[in-house]
């Protein structure tokens, strides 16, 4: 069988020089080389055919589900602003010099707005001006937008909510599961999406891809949704918009005490009726080197798939991939060769097929691209993993 990946190049408009890192500006990690060479590897895949699609447009509304007006709208205007009021240089892009010290810190959600959440944000945000809006809609030096990122913000939404849906088309022309072919698809996001609040941009992220799909199936379909996140960093932005909500269930494995820093604790299981649907597996970097390191990654994941997201019974599985837990990536590095990589796609299969099983129904599996920064290789081991996801070990 072959893969529909959705893609567009709009993402090539996103294109930021430069970084903040350490108190050093530095080259710009998260590059538009990153799905270039990304698309690339899979177009020249043997061992699984990839068909580039592009995405329809939903419009805003499924974004609105998600994210606040006033942040949608200050990410429509930042670069305006910037280089306007602030007379800041149009081509280094926005970057605050001073951040509010907000929500991100806690693994809580927000509570929903009020009709009059608008004025409730302190007057110098609400009243435009520019300086205070940077760092209150902002959380980083590395999450810097350009004139044109909002289109490349938007159509990754785009990508994300077409494979959610036509996974849902797909789905209801399957018939119930007599053979191993997955409903599967992969949204090739970029800018990524997890560490994305309901009103705060961190962590290169804008807009949570991940979270607008799941929230997308959730409304229109009635989806019983499960976020698996296997990204180097933990998905603080997901985690935070679901964390009083049974629906979706959201499991995260990644790396202990990097960024985003505060949150990611095992003690991080949800608030209200989302109490015990938020699960958190932060490894030690020097547990997961060499061969015995990425075996216990392996058995750790498969523990999460099996004790959290099989008896979940999703009717929906989304999948935050990053394949920044390569061992060479410059940016993460969790000890993953590529070979692990395919094992990551069988494991999550695996899964899959045991809820299928026990419910006489497909379970669709959106991917969902997030990090990567080892632009010579991520290509290969998103590949591997869908590869994984497919054949299996085979």
């Amino acid at each position: 069988m072959s893969v529909d990946v959705f893609y567009t190049e709009s993402h090539l408009l996103h294109n930021p020089q430069e970084e903040l890192e350490y108190g050093k500006i530095i080259p710009f990690h998260e590059t538009p080389d990153r799905i270039s060479n990304a698309v690339d590897a899979l177009v020249r895949s043997r061992s699984l055919s990839f068909n580039l699609t592009s995405p329809t447009d939903f419009g805003l509304e499924p974004i609105r589900a998600v994210h606040s007006d006033d942040y949608i709208e200050y990410l429509r205007h930042a670069h305006a602003e910037w280089t306007n009021y602030v007379g800041g240089d149009p081509t280094r892009g926005v970057t605050p010099d001073i951040w509010a010290i907000r929500h991100i810190s806690g693994p809580r959600a927000k509570p929903p707005p009020s009709p009059d959440a608008q004025t409730s944000l302190p007057r110098s945000v609400r009243e435009g001006y520019a300086r205070a809006r940077m760092g209150w809609y902002i959380s980083d030096g590395q999450t810097v937008i350009m004139e044109k990122s909002w289109q490349a913000i938007y159509s990754a939404a785009q990508c994300a909510l077409s494979g959610a849906e036509y996974l849902v088309k797909l789905n209801s022309a399957s018939s119930p599961p007599k053979d191993d072919n997955p409903v599967t698809s992969l949204a090739l996001c970029r800018p990524p999406g997890h560490h994305a609040f309901r009103d705060v941009g961190a962590g290169y992220c804008f807009i949570n891809n991940i979270a607008v799909a799941a929230q997308h199936l959730i409304d229109r379909h009635g989806a019983r949704v499960a976020i698996l996140d296997v990204d180097f960093h933990h998905g603080n932005g997901t985690q935070s918009i679901f964390y009083d909500r049974s629906n979706p269930l959201f499991v995260s494995l990644h790396a202990q005490w990097d960024f985003p820093h505060y949150t990611g604790h095992e003690d991080e299981t949800g608030t209200g009726e989302g109490e015990g649907f938020t699960i958190n597996r932060p490894l030690a970097r020097e547990d997961c080197h060499g061969k015995d390191g990425e075996e216990h990654y392996h058995a750790t994941l498969n523990t999460l798939i099996h004790s959290h997201v099989v008896p979940y019974n999703p009717t929906f599985l989304l999948v935050s991939l990053g394949v920044d837990t390569f061992h060479l990536d410059p940016v993460g590095g969790l000890g993953l060769t590529t070979p692990g990589f395919r094992l990551i796609g069988a494991s999550i299969r695996a899964g899959v097929k045991l809820v299928e099983a026990a419910t006489k129904r497909r379970v669709p599996t959106l991917f969902v691209l997030e990090g990567g920064y080892g632009v010579d290789d991520m290509g290969e081991n998103i590949s591997e993993v869908m590869r994984g996801y497919v054949n299996g070990l085979i």
